[in-house]
């Protein structure tokens, strides 16, 4: 049985139409199933424990990025339960990489069932799909044999699937690519690199990595569009930790 999760905005009545037909498309391919609103006290984490409880098998969420970012980083604690999208809002990147550009074409999406394993990035206690992304004067131990520091308004991006065609992040490959980003004027420190190597972009695959302000200063990480706070960072592969319904146009190799 499918258990569909509605985000709490869906609740406005411009989306009413919408929805009604949706479920509409649900129920001619006969897989239209129960229904769990989010609200003020219905966290989306509460609420993915409770249809897992109930014998839930495919979980599909009903929203924008930010519902399906904290429904991954829910039902990763779940592996072997599938997890769809139907993108519904103003910002659904994450539903396009994974083949889903609309929600009628989301429906004949969970229909097919064409099912992937995926990755995901695990920082401290909170799983990602796509990158995670530290601002500021970090230091990242990277599997516990070199370090990597931006300098002069640099920034680290940890990538598990790229939301760049072009940028590094396969979420089949085991592995997380480490990007340490710098200013025009600034330059990156590792042990693989000189004092005064070239500005710009360097990338380092790893699987694990640790982050920490050099001062103990608290840090923010936005992981998936979700931002979280702590001095320190612990960030690893998960692999094959999401199982995920896809379009064919989907953004894996």
């Amino acid at each position: 049985m499918y258990h569909y999760i509605y985000e709490a905005f869906l609740t406005d009545p411009k989306f009413a139409k919408q929805l009604s037909t949706i479920e509409n498309r649900l129920t001619d391919l006969g897989i239209y199933g129960s229904v769990h609103r989010l609200a003020l006290f219905k966290t989306m984490k509460g609420t993915v424990q409770d249809a897992v409880r109930r014998g839930a098998k495919t979980v599909v969420v009903v929203g924008d990025d930010g519902a399906v970012a904290r429904a991954i980083d829910a039902i990763a604690e779940f592996p072997g339960v599938v997890f769809g999208v139907i993108p519904v809002g103003e910002k659904n990147t994450i539903a396009k990489l994974l083949g889903i550009d609309d929600a009628m074409a989301a429906c004949d999406i969970l229909s097919a069932r064409l099912v992937e394993e995926l990755d995901l990035g695990k920082v401290n206690k909170h799983y990602f799909l796509t990158t995670l992304n530290i601002s500021g004067a970090v230091k990242a131990e990277c599997d516990g044999r070199y370090t990597v520091s931006p300098v002069n308004g640099g920034e680290i991006c940890i990538s598990n699937f790229s939301m760049d065609e072009k940028g590094p992040g396969d979420p089949r490959d085991g592995r997380l690519e480490t990007m340490v980003k710098t200013s025009a004027r600034g330059f990156f420190r590792s042990i693989f690199a000189p004092s005064g190597a070239a500005a710009g972009l360097s990338v380092f695959p790893t699987t694990h990595i640790v982050v920490r302000s050099p001062e103990g200063a608290q840090l923010t990480a936005i992981a998936d569009g979700q931002s979280y706070q702590d001095a320190e960072f612990n960030v690893e592969i998960a692999p094959r930790r999401l199982t995920v319904i896809v379009g064919k146009g989907r953004a894996i190799n």
